[in-house]
């Protein structure tokens, strides 16, 4: 549980992040900043999804399975 609220946590801090540069960033004058950040965070984000599924999801998974077989 402490795993996933840690996920919650950074996906929040990556959710401000993104709010903030869309905030100071004007689309209109750089629209190719604004897009490489956004592009940015989001990849941000599907790391740590990626990374608390490996990490953590897989493991219990595995276990599941290993008891069944």
């Amino acid at each position: 549980m402490t795993e996933f609220l840690g996920l919650i946590t950074q996906l929040l801090l990556i959710t401000c992040v993104q709010m903030f540069s869309e905030m100071f960033i004007d689309a209109d004058k750089r629209p190719y900043l604004s897009k490489i950040a956004n592009i940015a965070c989001y990849a941000a984000g599907v790391y740590f999804v990626v990374q608390f599924v490996f990490g953590s999801m897989m493991t219990e998974v595995m276990s599941v399975f290993n008891s069944v077989f």
